[in-house]
């Protein structure tokens, strides 16, 4: 399964090679885990690619410097299961989670 990663201000995308591009802003931890973002973010595409985590993107939306927050999308079912895996690796105020059905649409 081909997974797109979308990102707002940093950009990390999962192409269909399986390369990685990474531009990290900042390296701020994430408020009280311990993780930083952009590390976390990291873990999470690396455990979709693998097929642990049914989610289909992953994002940072960093256009508060301040008060960063990890953006994952997925579908309800995929919330449900994932979600406690998800909050391992972060804290719940410092994730968007947007829950809906979700398609490519390529250009």
């Amino acid at each position: 399964m081909r997974l797109p990663f979308i990102l707002f201000l940093s950009i990390m995308m999962l192409t269909g090679c399986g390369q990685t591009v990474t531009e990290k802003v900042g390296d701020d931890p994430v408020n009280g885990s311990g993780n930083d973002i952009y590390s976390v973010q990291e873990t999470l595409l690396k455990l979709a690619e693998q097929g642990e985590l049914d989610i289909f993107a992953v994002g940072i939306d960093d256009r508060d410097i301040k008060n960063k927050k990890l953006n994952v999308y997925l579908t309800q079912e995929a919330y449900e299961k994932c979600k406690d895996v998800i909050l391992q690796y972060i804290q719940e105020d410092d994730v968007n989670f947007s829950i809906g059905e979700f398609e490519l649409i390529e250009q």
